[in-house]
């Protein structure tokens, strides 16, 4: 009965933060996953929060509440306050935008600081804007940006190209996983 009884009690329902800096495409994802369609976006003024119930693949039934939190300069000082109530931090790359590619990883890094039990926390990598020539390679992300985290985390990166959905099919699936892992490991 103890496993049958603690299944059915699990959470379905998970707070997760988007961050990246800022034209990463953050808000084109939200809204993609929320509304399966392009939606223009318009600079982040503090915060987009949207509530998204899975219907279909192996997240159907569980609800993400996703913050999507501005990444300008002076909305950073605020990522820590949202990653420490999160289950999930997803991090989006402009990944047609190398020469940012060290401002990101600064940033990144100063934010996992503030993750409260770093132990195989979930970190979920987007990069975005694949339908560019100049993105990077799977193989570029991996080396700038995880190297050094790949003990602490559980870490999946995601290629997509937001404004036509390739590639977030996968999203939900995947920050579902990393979460269930987590908590595995953690027990």
């Amino acid at each position: 009965m103890g496993s049958a009884s603690s299944s059915l009690f699990q959470s379905t329902e998970h707070p997760i933060v988007l961050l990246g800096l800022d034209h990463a495409g953050k808000t084109t994802v939200l809204y993609r996953l929320k509304k399966q369609k392009m939606v223009l976006p318009t600079p982040t003024v503090g915060f987009n929060c949207e509530t998204i119930k899975v219907n279909h693949g192996p997240a159907r039934g569980h609800t993400f509440v996703m913050w999507d939190v501005g990444g300008q300069e002076n909305y950073r000082l605020l990522w820590p306050h949202y990653v420490k109530t999160s289950t999930a931090l997803i991090f989006i790359l402009d990944a047609s935008d190398q020469q940012k590619f060290e401002e990101a990883k600064v940033e990144l890094d100063t934010v996992l600081q503030s993750v409260p039990n770093p132990d195989k926390f979930p970190l979920i990598l987007l990069a975005n804007k694949q339908d560019k020539p100049e993105a990077a390679s799977l193989e570029t992300i991996i080396n700038t940006f995880t190297n050094d985290l790949q003990e602490n985390y559980i870490i999946k990166i995601l290629l997509c190209t937001a404004v036509t959905g390739e590639g977030l099919e996968k999203f939900f699936p995947e920050v579902l996983s990393a979460i269930q892992q987590s908590k595995r490991a953690n027990r």
